[in-house]
């Protein structure tokens, strides 16, 4: 998308044109990731090469993209949410939660 756009109370302000939100294509609507949502998911990608995946804390993360755990959390939820990573669950052999591992969606 090579315009702005913005949001203005359920109606789209482009190029000086107001659309609604239904007319407006679904391309439009769909929110661009954050720059730290995007370096997690390079990330992710850049770690899964020729593997399933990457088990990794999100302390783990934080650390490597230098951001903070509560930052790396929300872009897990909506990278997850929104279908561009998977998340599976790791448990312990003694039933604690370990380190989560990250994938790409096919």
């Amino acid at each position: 998308m090579t315009f702005a756009l913005r949001f203005l109370g359920g109606q789209q302000k482009k190029r000086g044109t107001m659309v609604s939100k239904e007319e407006a294509p679904a391309e439009e609507q769909r929110e661009h990731l954050t720059p730290m949502q995007e370096r997690l998911l390079g990330y992710i990608a850049f770690r899964t090469i020729g593997r399933d995946g990457t088990s990794e804390s999100k302390r783990q993360l934080a650390e490597h993209l230098r951001s903070s755990t509560k930052t790396v959390d929300r872009a897990i939820t909506r990278l997850s949410n929104e279908g561009y990573i998977e998340v599976e669950e790791n448990l312990l052999p003694d039933g604690r939660q370990g380190p989560n591992t990250y994938r790409l969606s096919r």
